[in-house]
């Protein structure tokens, strides 16, 4: 399996499961930026209870997933690894929070064509917002230069009063500024 096909399959256990999730991160900001290597995915997922129960049974036994980080995952809405096996593939799956961007972010996700199938995307404004929260808190200067490409890429069709309004939200304010002196 290539790396694509596994974040393919890993969206066909969600979609046949019901489960609405969203792909974020250096995915999505190739998606619409600057394509660049990866070495994980991201996802977002709206599950809780049974039917969080239920994915874990789905990704088994292709995918390790560690059950008590899995169960802590879902109980503290946070991140746990799905990792696939053959090739080594991780999934880094996220259960969605209820702070207002996290939602407002899920709302604006985008289907966007992929190999053949259609997987649920952050939008480009929220894949910059995310970027510029990730490289606000040290991450790395690789989020914001992805940032930086999405921005420059998409330029022309971005609401930009969204990304300034969230932005100030935030506290990337700042960084968002930066990032509209340097975008070319």
């Amino acid at each position: 399996m290539t790396d694509d096909e596994i974040v393919l399959d890993f969206v066909g256990r969600l979609e046949r499961l019901s489960i609405p999730y969203m792909i974020v991160g250096s995915f999505a900001s190739s998606m619409w930026g600057r394509p660049r290597a990866t070495h994980d995915t991201v996802v977002v997922v709206v599950a809780h209870g049974p039917t969080a129960r239920s994915l874990l049974s789905a990704l088994q036994p292709d995918y390790y997933v560690p059950e008590q980080g899995f169960e802590d995952a879902v109980y503290r809405r946070g991140m746990v690894n799905a990792i696939h096996q053959k090739p080594v593939w991780k999934i880094d799956l996220i259960f969605q929070s209820d702070d207002a961007f996290a939602k407002a972010q899920f709302e604006r996700r985008v289907a966007v064509a992929f190999k053949g199938a259609t997987l649920q995307v952050a939008s480009p404004e929220d894949t910059i917002l995310s970027k510029l929260e990730w490289s606000r808190r040290g991450e790395s200067e690789r989020q914001y230069r992805d940032a930086l490409g999405v921005f420059e890429v998409q330029r022309g069709s971005l609401d930009l009063r969204y990304v300034r309004e969230w932005a100030e939200k935030l506290r990337v304010g700042e960084l968002l500024r930066r990032l509209e002196t340097e975008a070319v």
